[in-house]
């Protein structure tokens, strides 16, 4: 079986993009003047969430796929 996914470095930049929008959200949040404690605590979840996440392999099939912890 050949593994067709994307190489480890290109996987891993997807990251920090998602990251970054998310940075890029919570500064809108902030510009808008909306509730600015629930929306710190929102994206703050969303950040631990996405760092969690990470690819792994499946010991039966040896397909990639992302698990959210």
């Amino acid at each position: 079986m050949e593994d067709f996914s994307p190489p480890l470095q290109r996987r891993g930049i997807s990251l920090p993009y998602i990251k970054f929008n998310l940075n890029l959200n919570l500064n809108l949040n902030l510009n808008l003047n909306l509730n600015l404690s629930l929306n710190l605590n929102l994206n703050l979840n969303l950040n631990l969430n996405l760092i969690i996440c990470h690819p792994t392999k499946t010991r039966s099939s040896g397909t990639k796929h992302w698990i959210n912890v």
